[in-house]
Parts: C-alpha cells; structure tokens; sequence
C-alpha cells in the first residue's frame, strides 16, 4: 500500500500525522479501534489516483490500495465519482466527488506485520501483511 506523502494518516493515540513521517514500528489506527505495526516504510514514485472527497480533502493513493465503500472493498483504481466511502465510525460515509489517475513521486509505501485497516483522510483503507 502506497500513500501520496501529505495523505494524514490516524497514529495508534487516534492523533494524525503526516504520511512523509511516519517510520517503522509505528502503530496505525484502524476501523473500530484496531491497530497495524508498521514493518517497513519506502518511498517510490508510482503510479495512483487522487480521490477528492465532499469536503475538499483529497486521498492520494496507489491504484492497488482497498477502500471500504458502502457496496464493499474496492480497488482503489476502480473509485468512481458519487461512490460512498466508508468513514472511520460506523455508519459514517462520505461522497467521491471527483477522481483522477496520478503519477506520484515519493508516494510513501507501508508494509505491516499484521493485516487489517488504517484511517488515512477519514477514509477507511484495507491493509495486508
């Protein structure tokens, strides 16, 4: 999984922090309280969309990153406009309003020690080891 280096990314304490400096061991906030430990971090330039959501804040990431929508999991590649992406609280969705494919230099890219979901933008994301 890959972010675009200014995507907020919610930390173990449920504080945000900045793609760009989070490092290994870190532990990331997920859907309904779980958590991931960061086991390596990288950056590379790679190929994304960037998801602009309702509100203005755009989520940059690779086009292979699951998102949780109101339908299910998707691609992130597979994203289209109106989509309802799921939130970081039940019941919690917000609306896709545009999407658009990115090159991406310095797109931070996680791996974990443990599959599960993260918060990045309020949005919650799929994460597998």
């Amino acid at each position: 999984m890959a972010f675009g280096k200014d995507t907020q990314v919610s930390m173990m304490m449920g504080f945000p922090a900045v793609a760009d400096k989070i490092q290994e061991i870190d532990r990331l906030r997920g859907y309904e309280n779980t958590y991931v430990t960061i086991s390596e971090v990288k950056k590379e330039c790679l190929d994304g969309v960037k998801i602009t959501l309702e509100d203005g804040e755009a989520l940059v990431v690779s086009n292979e990153q699951m998102i949780l929508t109101a339908t299910g999991w998707k691609q992130a590649a597979d994203i289209r406009k109106e989509d309802w992406l799921c939130g970081k609280e039940e019941d919690e969705f917000i609306v896709v309003e545009d999407v658009a494919s990115v090159k991406q230099e310095n797109m931070v890219k996680i791996r974990v020690l443990e599959s599960g979901s993260i918060i990045a933008n309020g949005v919650t994301l799929g994460i597998y080891a």
